[in-house]
């Protein structure tokens, strides 16, 4: 039986932070900046507003998809964080992703210190393991 490749993905508004999981040891792997939305200036007139959220938007799109390509190398990956971001990099992954898009879970969690993060994936991964031996 081969091993998966296994990865821990936290997400949220500000960053994303990427935890491979191999042979019972996590590995941080990326932290990604992301946006955080709260920090628009809505005092701009609305052409300069629409423009800064577009360039939002874009930037983005581009995390989603260096996030995309890099979990194609994956067997199994856990979505977990606070907000919706995670659910809106699924319906990305949905909508752009190739069929090499590996399994996808999701978890709601509240906010997580890093080493609350690797310590969740570490825990996750070794009880799905355990529950589906």
């Amino acid at each position: 039986m081969t091993n998966k490749r296994k990865l821990g993905i936290w997400m949220c508004q500000s960053r994303i932070h990427m935890i491979e999981y191999n042979n019972e040891t996590p590995v941080d792997l990326d932290k990604i900046p992301c946006l955080d939305n709260t920090e628009l200036n809505t005092s701009l007139p609305i052409e300069s507003f629409s423009a800064v959220q577009k360039a939002e938007i874009f930037k983005k799109q581009q995390a989603y998809k260096k996030m995309a390509t890099q979990i194609a190398k994956y067997d199994e990956v856990i979505l977990f964080g606070p907000l919706d971001t995670k659910l809106e990099f699924q319906t990305y992954l949905q909508t752009n992703a190739d069929k090499n898009t590996p399994s996808i879970e999701i978890k709601q969690t509240e906010n997580m210190t890093e080493a609350e993060q690797v310590a969740f994936v570490q825990f996750h991964f070794l009880h799905h393991n355990r529950t589906n031996a």
